[in-house]
Formats: structure tokens, C-alpha cells, sequence
């Protein structure tokens, strides 16, 4: 039979590209089924940059919206089995065609299993709230603010979705009759007598008789007569529990006591066993039942035994494997630190050198221009007195006062001079001697 379902849902930011990929069995759901196969899937007035991959509408959906905004809705529909796939999927088309208009949309045809054992398809259809008007937009201004002004300026505009609470609920009761409408439609257009009514249980007439099943509490019982039945099976069960837990004991006492013969002498293994389980026997019964449950038990626990002992092994290794990947990291950065210190050494040790070259140059130079100090004053005129040579020095080694530089100004002319006058008269001696 025709079942009469629609879901309507909103979609938050952020999970529209990934509802996407859900329904349409892509990405991380490409091999999800679920007891649900996929027919068909398809989009429809997707923007130019979108045609080619409506996945990156949704995508971009989930960026650009705003974050307490919707980045989709989606209708949920219930699809009659009655109907073949190709004419299911044509329903589908033309409830987009009717219902959506220019908005942006994907749907896929899903068809799962019923409680009869039939099939169950559904759609699901998730839109866009921005009609595409036409004008190209970029990703990103396709879901800004709509300017009214200049619309190629502002994004798509919002036309699905508005109004007061009362509207939307009377919005989606006419949504839900257009939905009986175009169902009953393509049922009676393929010939089938069945047909859906989209209205409830109380606006049909038939609430009184579709009651809802009363819920019980844990303590009521629906079969009082199974109460005693299922009361004994729970004592007894509590009673193997017990009796489990106490021979478990029994077992464990045992394999220790086991364990510290086998410590003290291999060669008393069997005859310490053998006491033991004739001591248990003694203590527990003789009959073969108990014996055969006994070596069950003590198996189990010889395993359990067993496996702690492989579980500590591996944590042995483990442990060891850290110690020496941590000694490993240890010795490195140990390395590391030394060649740097050895390469500080160096570094430190160029520089003393370059230190001392430089020291013992300076030196060089200072040598240089005391010889040359010396040679210079050794050189100086004999005429020069006691009083313009300690001006002259003072002069050359700039620490003379403007009065002493005019005194050493008047001295030099005066003896340089004279000297000149001295070494005159002495050529035109040496000339009349001739």
C-alpha cells in the first residue's frame, strides 16, 4: 500500500556538504547501504560554477553562510512502491519543477526494506533557500546579503522560508495536500487504486480507533503467568553464578598452589596435582561429572594464566623497545650537545687567535711609530733650543694650548731666521776661501 509520509527538515551550517555526500552516496558514503540502495540521484538550478559538481555548491553553502543561518532544508517523502523506479524518479522531477522553482536543489531516490518484507522507497530533497535568479555570481557573493537596488552587486535572495509561525503552519499544511495531490495524481495516471491522505488521524475521523499502545513500567507484568516461570529462571541463574564464582576460587587457590610446587620441584609436578585434585575430590564430591567440570574450569583458568603471561611479555618488550628508543634519543641529543660544545671550543679558540694576531699587529704598528717619533726628534735642527722642542712636542701630540702654538709660531721664526742667515755666511766663507 501507498504510504502517506513527508518529513520537512532544516539543515544547519556546516552539514550541508556532508548530508550531501550521504545521500548521494559520495565521499566517506560511497560504500554505505545500510539495508538502503541508491536509484537515482540528481540536481537542478545549480549556478554556472556548480553545474559540473553540485557537491561544491554545498560545500561553499556551509562556508559562506551565515553561522546561525540554514544552509539547507530538506523534504523527506515517502514514495509509492506502487509506482515503477522511472516513474517514481518523474514524480520527483515534477515536485521540483512545481515546488522549488529557480532554487538550487539535489534529491536521491533511496529504496530499503519494509516490515512486510516489500520495498520502501523515499526521496530525500535538499534546496537551497536562495532562488537563482540568473545573474552570474562567484561563490562567495552568491550567498551574501541581497542587494534590491543593484542585485549583480548583493547576493541571491532568500524567498523560501519567511513569515510568522502561523504562516509557516499553514504553509506546510497546503505543502502536505500538494503532496497528496501530485501522489494520487501519478497513481492514478499509471492506474492503481491506491491512493494516500495526507491528513491526520483526528481531521480523517479515525483517532478513537487508532489508539496508542498503553506504556507499562518495568515492575508490570503483560502475562502475569510468565512472572513465576522467568522469577525462578533468574534465582537460578543466580545460583550457577554463585557456584561459578566459588569453584573459580577453588581454581585459582589451585593454580597457585600449583605454581609454588613447580617452584620447589619439577619432578613433584604430577604427585602435587594428583594430591590436589584428590584433596578437591574429597572435598567436592567424586562423581565423574564434577571431575570432567573441574578440568574444564581448570583449563580455562591454565589459559587465562597463560594469557596474562603473553600479555606481560609483550609489556616486557614494549618497555624495553621505549627503554631503548628513549636511550637511543637520549645518546643523540647527548652527541649533539657535545659537538656543539666542541664547536663553541673551536669557535671560541679562532677568536683568541684572531685576538692575538690582532694584539700582536697593533703592537707592530706602535713599534713602527715610536721609531718613527724617535727617528724624527733624533733628526730635528740644531738650532732648535730646549723651550721650542718642548713646545714642537707639545704641538705634535696636539695637547698644546693656543698660547704656546703662538710662542712656538714666533720662535720658529726668529731661529729659523737666523739659521738661514748663519748657513748664508758660512757658503760666502767657504766661496772666498776658494
Amino acid at each position: 500500500m501507498a504510504i502517506a509520509r513527508m518529513c520537512v527538515k532544516v539543515g544547519k551550517a556546516g552539514s550541508a556538504s556532508t548530508h550531501s555526500d550521504y545521500i548521494a552516496r559520495e565521499g566517506k558514503y560511497s560504500a554505505y547501504k545500510k539495508g538502503e540502495e541508491l536509484t537515482v540521484s540528481e540536481s537542478g538550478n545549480m549556478p554556472l560554477w556548480a553545474k559540473e559538481n553540485p557537491s561544491e555548491f554545498w560545500k561553499a553553502s556551509d562556508k559562506n553562510e551565515r553561522v546561525n543561518g540554514s544552509a539547507y532544508r530538506e523534504f523527506e517523502l515517502a514514495l509509492p512502491r506502487e509506482l515503477n523506479a522511472e516513474k517514481q524518479i518523474d514524480l520527483v522531477r515534477e515536485w521540483c519543477k512545481q515546488e522549488l522553482k529557480d532554487h538550487p536543489y539535489s534529491f536521491a531516490i533511496h529504496e530499503g526494506k519494509a516490515s512486510d518484507g516489500g520495498t520502501q522507497p523515499h526521496a530525500h530533497l535538499m534546496f537551497s533557500e536562495r532562488e537563482n535568479d540568473g545573474v552570474e555570481r562567484g561563490e562567495k557573493q552568491f550567498f551574501k546579503r541581497f542587494n534590491s537596488k543593484f542585485p549583480e552587486r548583493g547576493g541571491a535572495k532568500k524567498t523560501y522560508g519567511r513569515g510568522s509561525y502561523s504562516e509557516r503552519k499553514e504553509s506546510l499544511i497546503g505543502l502536505r495536500g500538494r503532496w497528496e495531490e501530485a501522489v494520487n495524481h501519478a497513481l492514478e495516471k499509471a492506474g492503481k487504486a491506491e491512493r494516500i491522505d495526507m491528513r491526520s488521524y483526528k481531521d480523517q475521523g479515525i483517532s478513537e480507533i487508532l489508539t496508542p499502545e498503553p506504556k507499562q513500567l518495568p515492575s508490570q507484568w503483560r502475562k502475569p503467568e510468565e512472572k513465576a516461570v522467568i522469577l525462578k529462571i533468574r534465582k537460578l541463574k543466580k545460583k550457577i553464578k554463585t557456584i561459578f564464582f566459588e569453584i573459580k576460587a577453588d581454581i585459582i587457590d589451585f593454580a597457585k598452589e600449583k605454581e609454588k610446587r613447580e617452584e620447589e620441584s619439577e619432578k613433584q609436578k604430577h604427585g602435587a596435582v594428583s594430591r590436589f585434585l584428590n584433596f578437591f575430590s574429597l572435598g567436592k564430591g567424586t562423581t565423574k561429572s564434577e571431575v570432567i567440570d573441574f578440568e574444564k574450569a581448570k583449563a580455562e583458568v591454565e589459559k587465562e594464566l597463560a594469557e596474562k603471561e603473553r600479555k606481560k611479555k609483550i609489556s616486557e618488550e614494549v618497555r624495553a623497545k621505549n627503554k631503548a628508543l628513549f636511550e637511543g634519543i637520549f645518546e643523540r641529543e647527548r652527541l649533539a650537545k657535545a659537538k656543539k660544545e666542541e664547536e663553541a671550543e673551536k669557535a671560541r679558540q679562532e677568536l683568541e687567535r684572531q685576538k692575538a694576531e690582532q694584539e700582536v699587529e697593533l703592537q707592530k704598528v706602535l713599534e713602527q711609530r715610536r721609531q718613527k717619533r724617535i727617528e724624527y726628534w733624533e733628526k730635528r735642527p740644531r738650532h732648535w733650543t730646549k723651550e721650542r722642542e718642548a713646545l714642537e712636542k707639545k704641538v705634535h701630540f696636539k695637547t698644546a694650548s693656543p698660547q704656546e702654538k703662538t710662542d712656538l709660531r714666533k720662535l720658529r721664526f726668529v731661529q729659523d731666521k737666523k739659521a738661514t742667515n748663519q748657513n748664508v755666511r758660512s757658503r760666502g766663507r767657504e766661496d772666498e776661501g776658494r
